[in-house]
C-alpha cells in the first residue's frame, strides 16, 4: 500500500451505506472485512478502552 492510500479505508466507512458495515468491525482496504481475531472480539478490553479514553478525555472539556 502507498501512503496516499491510507486513507481510502476511512473515506469508504465515511460514505458507505450502515447496512455495508459493521460496528466494532475491522476492515482493510476497501471495505474487505478482516476475520475474526482475538483481542477485536474482546467485550472487555473494548469496554476498558472505552472507560480508559473517556476518562482521558475528561481534560478537554
Amino acid at each position: 500500500m502507498e501512503l496516499h492510500e491510507g486513507a481510502y479505508n476511512t473515506c469508504w466507512t465515511a460514505t458507505a451505506r450502515q447496512s455495508e458495515t459493521k460496528s466494532g468491525k475491522m476492515y482493510e482496504p476497501v471495505g474487505v472485512r478482516l476475520p475474526k481475531m482475538g483481542y477485536t472480539e474482546d467485550e472487555q478490553l473494548a469496554t476498558k478502552v472505552w472507560e480508559w479514553t473517556q476518562k482521558e478525555l475528561e481534560a478537554f472539556k
